[in-house]
């Protein structure tokens, strides 16, 4: 009797391992198959590096609109040690993750040793080229546009703008021009450091534009001063000294034939007298609001305006900085629409004391709202512009806004000062998120680095855990 109940029990054992075995099968395969169909994945890098930027996903976005044949082939960089390693994983991420978003864009990673024959189809021959295709239009990108060279001789990826820039290009087969006005004390194009440039005009170049400093009197070469024909929109940053009346009547000329302007000054700064066409002009003080960003209190916390080029901003509830800003006035005419930007709460005022911290002073400072940049279209037919299409003009009290330190800061100024350009071309459909500067911080580890961490981790771990309990097992054979 005992036996058989012994030969029961067992045979029940086994069954209910095989049942068991089978249930834990079925689910690992189910949870297998639900992961290859539904991704889940956390980029927990400190700067997003597995994270596509906003605007790539845009573009991205973009394509899928348009219905476009869009095609991106990366070529492999020449095999030098372990950097053509590093080079090529870090192109291989992006075009991963650009696959994972899409199927509108073609992706293909190419040996260009093993696979010379596409290199010849598409006539490339370096190392380490992207190329991305559209149906009109092809950009090629060079190894030294996507990386850039580090303090320790190592390699910065940095060419995810690039390669949506690229296919942002291929989609809208136009070149589009903007002109700094340079003379009168401005910013300059090449200006370094925390109050210059470099990275928007860094962001307006990865969005397609081509950014050139305009000096009227200079280029003029002896004749009349004359905004270039293939402008898109003029840019005044930072004017400390007035246009001469001959570049004044070049840019009212401009303006007469639908030009777009973009003006930024500060407290104080030179105005250009052509914005007298529409009724702009700056007040007398510093704009002030009870909530600003500590420490500064000549930094307030500005609402937005509903237009295109903040709507973006709002949904996402992000900030834009200014800082020292002057209040902008505009006395609308028939025919012109006008629409604050960025403007303080009811609470905010113009400060025209000296005191701090500063506090309204009825009779002495300007009550609120108070407006910092308005954009403003006027319509034909506008009682002084004869335009033939829309005349577009955006007017900024700051000029900080556009800086490197500003654009590194505030949450929403990358965003802002891209989408601000894009909305004077016309380029104001579907205005996006625009991320800010990428700081670049990657691990990028060798084919050699790789192989320690896999046998620190296959052995040496392991071994530890032997060495531990050899430890445990002596401590008590000694008791």
């Amino acid at each position: 009797m005992s036996e058989r109940v012994h030969w029961k029990r067992r045979l029940l054992t086994g069954a209910n391992a095989a049942i068991v075995s089978v249930f834990v099968v079925a689910i690992v395969v189910v949870a297998v198959d639900l992961a290859g169909r539904y991704r889940l994945r956390w980029d927990v890098s400190a700067d997003g590096l597995s994270t596509l930027r906003p605007e790539t996903e845009a573009v991205i976005e973009a394509v899928g609109r348009a219905d476009k044949a869009v095609k991106i082939t990366a070529f492999s960089a020449q095999q030098k040690g372990d950097e053509a390693w590093v080079k090529d994983r870090a192109v291989r991420d992006l075009l991963r993750e650009i696959a994972l978003r899409t199927d509108a864009i073609e992706i293909q990673f190419v040996d260009f040793d093993a696979d010379r024959l596409t290199a010849e189809r598409l006539g490339v021959s370096r190392y380490g080229t992207v190329v991305v295709e559209g149906p009109d239009d092809r950009v090629d990108i060079s190894d030294r546009d996507l990386f850039r060279r580090n303090k320790e001789k190592g390699w910065d990826f940095v060419g995810e703008p690039v390669v949506a820039r690229a296919v942002h290009q291929v989609l809208t087969s136009s070149r589009r021009v903007v002109y700094l006005l340079q003379g009168h004390g401005e910013r300059t194009v090449d200006a370094t450091g925390p109050r210059g440039l470099g990275a928007w005009i860094g962001l307006l170049e990865n969005h397609g534009f081509e950014v050139s400093p305009l000096d009227l009197l200079r280029d003029a070469e002896g004749a009349a001063p004359a905004i270039p024909e293939d402008t898109h929109a003029v840019l005044i940053v930072g004017a400390t000294a007035p246009l001469a009346p001959v570049e004044e009547e070049a840019l009212v000329e401009y303006l007469g034939r639908g030009g777009r302007l973009g003006v930024f000054i500060d407290p104080g700064g030179s105005f250009p007298r052509a914005l007298d066409l529409f009724g702009v002009r700056t007040q007398a003080g510093v704009v002030f609001d009870t909530v600003a960003v500590f420490p500064h209190e000549d930094r307030p916390v500005l609402r937005y305006g509903a237009h295109p080029v903040t709507e973006g901003l709002v949904e996402g509830n992000v900030t834009t900085m200014v800082a020292h800003a002057a209040p902008v006035d505009v006395a609308a005419a028939e025919g012109m629409v006008v629409t604050p930007l960025l403007a303080t709460s009811r609470r905010g005022w113009i400060e025209r004391g000296t005191e701090r911290p500063a506090v309204y002073v009825e009779g002495e400072d300007g009550p609120g709202p108070a407006s910092v940049v308005v954009a403003l279209e006027a319509t034909p037919p506008h009682p002084k512009v004869n335009a033939g299409r829309v005349t577009r003009v955006v007017v900024s009290g700051d000029t900080d806004l556009l800086t490197e330190e500003l654009i590194g800061d505030g949450p929403g100024n990358s965003t802002f000062a891209v989408n601000v350009v894009r909305w004077l071309t016309g380029d104001d459909d579907g205005l996006w998120r625009v991320g800010r500067p990428p700081g670049v911080r990657r691990l990028a580890l060798s084919v050699g680095q790789l192989r320690l961490v896999q046998w620190v981790v296959l052995a040496g771990l392991p071994l530890l855990a032997v060495l531990a309990g050899a430890v445990v097992w002596w401590g008590r054979r000694g008791r």
